[in-house]
């Protein structure tokens, strides 16, 4: 994985991202953070995406970081997250069970 994700120009300091199985291009995890947090939750084989992630580092590969939109301040980034996992994944996550 390069320094980048593929991602959308991000214009304010917190932002939602999307991870992504490269075997068949499913998102998997939609988080939110500010500076490199997609990096970090694209390789961290801990908490919910750890099975998926370890499977896809088994076969070679890395799991595609994807920034999908950006918000000026935390709090709207935690409700857009919200509204992106239940849209995107059909779950839903509380604010306070950030990784």
């Amino acid at each position: 994985m390069g320094d980048h994700p593929v991602h959308i120009p991000r214009r304010h300091p917190f932002y939602i991202y999307e991870i992504i199985d490269p075997t068949n291009r499913e998102v998997f995890y939609v988080g939110c953070g500010t500076g490199r947090r997609w990096r970090h939750s694209a390789t961290n084989t801990r908490g919910t995406k750890r099975e998926r992630l370890l499977k896809i580092k088994s076969l070679g590969l890395m799991a595609i970081p994807r920034i999908v939109a950006s918000f000026p301040n935390r709090r709207d980034a935690l409700v857009g997250e919200l509204k992106w996992q239940a849209s995107d994944l059909g779950m839903i996550r509380s604010p306070d069970d950030m990784d």
